[in-house]
Formats: C-alpha cells, sequence, structure tokens
C-alpha cells in the first residue's frame, strides 16, 4: 500500500493546528534535507516530510541510509524548540524513546533497544536510526529537524547495500504492515512528547530511556575525538551524555561520539 495523506490523517487524534503540514512525496533526494530547505523557504512548522524512497538519504556523519522505494518509512518533522546548550544531545535520545514507544502500539511482542545516542535496535538487529539537524539563525529558537529511517516492510532480497545485521517490522510480525498507520502513531507520539520536553526537559524522559537502553551494564566500545576506549556502559546522565568505566575503574562522560 503506498503512503496516502488521507489515510494518515485518518488514523491521527492530533489535530490541524498541531500538525498544519504534511507532505509525501514520491521520490526526493532526503527527507531531513528538503526540511531544512523549509526552514530557509520561512515554511509553517511544525511540519512532516515522508517520501516512497530516498536518493540521498543519510544518518548521522554522512553515512549513505539505503531507501528502497516504497517499503520503509523515511519520515522527518520540523520543530521549533528552546534552544539550550544541551538541546540536540537530549532530543535525539527522546526520540529514540518516542519512536519505540509507537512502535509499542503495534503489538508485535518483542524487546526494543536503544542505543546512545540515535539508534534502534531488535535482537541486536539494527530497525531504524534516527538524525537531528538544528538550525538558529540568531535567535532564541531552535528550528530542528528531526529524521527517522524505519525498516517496515524490506526483505532480504532489497537490502543487499546494507552491511551491518539489521531486521524490519515486518520479520518481526511475518507480516507486511501499513506505513500509513505507522506514520499516524509517529506523528501523534511526537506532538504528545514534544509538548511535555518544551516543559520538562530530557531529565523527565530519562528513566524511560534507561529501560531499553541496550549498553546498561554491558561491555562497550566507545569512538570519541578519533579516540577508541573500552569499558562497561552505565547509562546516561540527565542531559543525555553517556557515562562508561573504564578498566581502571574511572567513570568518564561523553557528549557525542559512537558505541
Amino acid at each position: 500500500m503506498k503512503l496516502s495523506l488521507s489515510d494518515i490523517k485518518k488514523n491521527l487524534t492530533s489535530t490541524p493546528e498541531q500538525i498544519p503540514a504534511i507532505e509525501i512525496f514520491d521520490t526526493i533526494d532526503s527527507t531531513s534535507a528538503y526540511l531544512l530547505r523549509c526552514i530557509d523557504d520561512q515554511k509553517s512548522i511544525p511540519r512532516v516530510c515522508l517520501a516512497e524512497a530516498q536518493t540521498n538519504g543519510h544518518g548521522t556523519q554522512g553515512r549513505s541510509w539505503h531507501s528502497p522505494a516504497a517499503l520503509n518509512l523515511y519520515f522527518s518533522l520540523l520543530w521549533s524548540f528552546e534552544q539550550t546548550p544541551n538541546h540536540a544531545q537530549g532530543l535525539s535520545l527522546l526520540v529514540g524513546v518516542v519512536v519505540v514507544e509507537a512502535l509499542k502500539k503495534l503489538n508485535l511482542g518483542v524487546s526494543f533497544q536503544l542505543k546512545w545516542p540515535n539508534d534502534i535496535f531488535v535482537n541486536n538487529e539494527k530497525l531504524a536510526g534516527i538524525l537531528v539537524e538544528s538550525r538558529s539563525k540568531g535567535s532564541s529558537l531552535a528550528q530542528t529537524v528531526i529524521g527517522v529511517g524505519l525498516n517496515v516492510n524490506m526483505d532480504k532480497q532489497t537490502s543487499h547495500p546494507v552491511s551491518q545485521a539489521w531486521t524490519s517490522l515486518a520479520a518481526l510480525s511475518g507480516k507486511p504492515l501499513d506505513r500509513n498507520l505507522i506514520a499516524a502513531y509517529l506523528i501523534d507520539a511526537f506532538v504528545q512528547n514534544f509538548e511535555c520536553y518544551r516543559d520538562r526537559g530530557f531529565g523527565f524522559f530519562k528513566t524511560r530511556f534507561d529501560q531499553y537502553d541496550m549498553t546498561l551494564n554491558k561491555p562497550i566500545t566507545v569512538t570519541h575525538l578519533d579516540k577508541t576506549q573500552q569499558g562497561i556502559g552505565k547509562g546516561i546522565d540527565d542531559e543525555g551524555c553517556l557515562t562508561f568505566q573504564t578498566a581502571q575503574g574511572e567513570i568518564q562522560t561523553i557528549r557525542s561520539g559512537r558505541v
């Protein structure tokens, strides 16, 4: 089934005032790149962009995101947030929590895992990636694009460029799933939780992230500023930074990097 604006809207509880614009493209370079251009063009905010296919989908550090047509969700949301020093840090983790809790409404009976700072896994196989990009233009508001690439109905025959272990919602459920329904679940979850995030910050959501933290008390390899360290994951702090214990017993905290 193709993405359909009418089918998405009939499953939404969010009002047109909360999400005034939802756009769907057959093919686009990148849903997030499009919304970044919307900031420059001063188009209305909030707004959602979805696409059947992307020709230049990307994740963190410019890594390519495989985007076969009409199988997955390539979803981006443009939202305004009060700008704080740790705005993007906590927001990336919050997005992971929001996506997982929206997907739990599908009742797949699986355990979702979140890997700091921006990946969603099931059974140690990647299900989704998250990318948060912000522009401030000198104001107190950060115009922020939240990109989510979610494997929905992709199968092994369409995944040949993917080098890491991955899974999809269809593989987990044993049948194809309705992308329009999932898109509606995501939009509603973002609206509800972003309004709470605005008032309470990431600290309010930390315990929810902890439930899904796949590196908590597990051996990890951390790469930060071209330096690689081994340690034991000790969770995240109230600002969304990763903490881990080194072999020497020291607790270290990093704001950016990868695990």
